[in-house]
Formats: structure tokens, sequence, C-alpha cells
């Protein structure tokens, strides 16, 4: 239900945006990996349930969608009453483990990466 309004909400939005300035809108959207994943390929999908990503490219085709995940680094999520989530440390050498050491070079005043 809930990725079900976020699809229709961001459908909403393009649309508005693309009557309003007469040409075509695209959106990007920050989002987490279980929504913006197709739950057909999920143990959700099985049950029946949905995710953004997956009605994104129902609805808009896969050439017409590009989907970014992300994921934390490390600490604890609540997505609903009855789940919470603990997003593991890192491994040492991934792709998050590189991106946060990079932000916290630059909040504790580095330089930007180029």
């Amino acid at each position: 239900m809930r990725d079900g309004h976020m699809a229709d909400t961001l459908d909403a939005l393009v649309d508005h945006l693309g009557r309003r300035n007469g040409r075509r809108a695209k959106a990007v959207v920050w989002d987490h990996n279980s929504h913006v994943g197709d739950a057909r390929a999920t143990e959700l999908g099985q049950a029946g349930e949905y995710s953004v990503g997956q009605l994104v490219r129902e609805r808009h085709g896969h050439d017409d969608t590009l989907i970014v995940g992300f994921m934390t680094y490390t600490g604890t999520g609540t997505a609903a009453k009855r789940r919470t989530d603990r997003d593991p440390l890192a491994r040492a050498g991934s792709t998050h483990a590189s991106l946060n050491s990079e932000v916290l070079d630059v909040l504790a005043g580095g330089t930007r990466p180029e």
C-alpha cells in the first residue's frame, strides 16, 4: 500500500510538471533498496506485495527507468512497528565503506573527491 501510494504520487508529480512546463518531465527518486528493487524477484512479491521500483518499471518500461538503490553504512531503521532492521557494518573495501570514508573525510574538513 505504501509503495503504491509513493508510485502514484511520483506519477502525479511528473504529470503535473510535464503539463506546467509543456514537455515531458523527469524525476529523481532517492529511496532505499527495499523500495526501488523489484518485489517480483523477492519473497515480498511472492506474497503479493509490490515495490515502487516494480511499479515504475511496469508503468514506464525499462528503457525509461533508471534505478539506483542505496543502503546505510551501519545502524538501525524501523520501517514498521513489527520490524526493526539492523544494517551490518559495511564490508571493508566495499562501495558502501568507500563512500562512507569519503563522506567522513569531507565532513571532517577534508577535500571533496574529484
